[in-house]
């Protein structure tokens, strides 16, 4: 590896460590200002946060992967597990927001 890139890398690991610690600081804000008001839009916004925390966190295990110089092969298998973890919290963010939503729908609240 490149002098240049691993320059690169280890930039890219302290702005992942900086992005998952602002993250997490607004996820706890959020959740905790939308459980205190009630609001399903306050604790999706905080839910997100802690998404791209976890984001983050998949991209920062990926660059060290790369840093440490493990395989072409192991890199990408990194990525495709990377792209997988950050889709299925995704999915689940979807799924607790339309629970909660159709919950109050349901029960005609008007938060």
């Amino acid at each position: 590896m490149s002098e240049a890139r691993t320059k690169w890398l280890q930039r890219g690991i302290l702005l992942e460590y900086f992005t998952i610690g602002w993250n997490a600081v607004e996820a706890l804000v959020a959740v905790g200002a939308g459980w205190f008001a009630g609001s399903i839009a306050l604790i999706g916004f905080g839910l997100d946060s802690v998404i791209e925390s976890v984001s983050g966190a998949t991209l920062l295990w990926r660059l060290k992967r790369e840093l440490v110089g493990v395989s072409k092969e192991q890199t990408e298998k990194a990525e495709r597990t990377a792209l997988l973890g950050v889709g299925i919290t995704f999915w689940l963010l979807s799924g607790y927001v339309a629970y909660e939503a159709i919950g109050k729908l349901i029960a005609k609240e008007a938060h």
